[in-house]
């Protein structure tokens, strides 16, 4: 039912804007009506139909519904060609979370509003990077240049540490582990929240065991199982990475790898082996030929089915 109520807002909104557009006034009633109006009305309607995607959290295929809902509207509402800053925020905010692969449009449209700001807008500045650096995920290079930017003038702890977060994900895409393990420790200790210090946490554990400390990794990830407490199994929750989506599935295997180093019983060990054979055969399937990664991968593969066969007989 609220799901109903949600999209039929979405609806709503999107049927309103669409009439106001078949009932264009004429080209002298438009004249008449400041520029500095229209902008303002349809900011009004892009950050209405935003607040409810924030109603949305929790429910992923509601949010999908919101963010194709908010992408119809911004496109209808004239904010392309109003080319005002903060629409262009709205806008390129509505392509990034459609999820439809126009992120590379998104890129253009933020860096066109860049080059727009007046130099008092230094609040919109550290927005329009921040969206920047989160629409470069399939460009690392310029994501690493976009996120070091944005925290120049990013003063917020919580955005500050997913942005460090993101940059310790694109350092490791580029095999420049020495960095990502500076920037996800940085981004753990400023994290102000359980969430983010938890992806800080998986981050760190992930760049430590690629840079052969596979001890401290542990010590990260054990950390990650204990704040996660004593979920179900099947509930644990998964990390998503943004430049390389197949490491989610390196990650949940040395998570259980580390779950079985630790567990206090034959059979809490076996399903962590299990569940580590799996996520890493995940990954050898998933990842690119040439990745450097798939020999570590199915080293640790190896040895969980090796630590399988030496498990008494139930």
């Amino acid at each position: 039912m609220v799901r109903l109520r949600a999209l039929a807002s979405v609806l709503g909104l999107v049927l309103f804007v669409s009439a106001e557009a078949d009932a264009r006034p004429g080209l002298w009633t438009r004249a008449r009506v400041p520029r500095s109006a229209r902008v303002d009305l349809a900011r009004a309607r892009l950050e209405r139909i935003f607040d409810g995607v924030a109603q949305a959290q929790g429910d992923a295929e509601m949010m999908q519904d919101f963010r194709l809902g908010t992408l119809a509207v911004a496109e209808m509402s004239g904010a392309r060609a109003l080319n005002d800053p903060a629409l262009s925020l709205l806008l390129a905010r509505a392509l990034i979370g459609a999820d439809i692969g126009r992120e590379q449009e998104a890129v253009a449209i933020l860096s066109q509003a860049l080059r727009q700001l007046l130099p008092e807008q230094i609040y919109l500045e550290a927005e329009l990077r921040v969206s920047l650096a989160e629409a470069l995920h399939h460009d690392a290079h310029r994501a690493v240049l976009a996120v070091t930017q944005a925290l120049s003038i990013v003063a917020e702890p919580a955005q500050r540490s997913a942005l460090l977060r993101e940059r310790a994900e694109a350092q490791l895409s580029l095999f420049r582990v020495r960095e990502a393990v500076k920037d996800a420790t940085r981004a753990l200790t400023i994290a102000p929240r359980r969430a983010e210090r938890l992806a800080a946490r998986v981050v760190l554990g992930l760049a430590l065991e690629r840079q052969g400390d596979l001890p401290r990794a542990f010590e990260q990830f054990a950390w990650v199982e204990r704040e996660i407490g004593a979920a179900a199994e099947e509930e644990s929750p998964s990390f998503s990475f943004s430049f390389r989506p197949e490491d989610a599935a390196y990650c949940d295997g040395l998570r259980a790898l580390q779950r079985a180093s630790s567990a206090v019983d034959a059979q809490a060990r076996e399903q962590a082996l299990l569940r580590a054979v799996s996520e890493f055969r995940e990954y050898e399937a998933r990842a690119a030929t040439e990745d450097r990664f798939v020999a570590e991968a199915r080293a640790h593969r190896s040895y969980a089915e090796s630590a399988l066969k030496q498990l008494p007989a139930q």
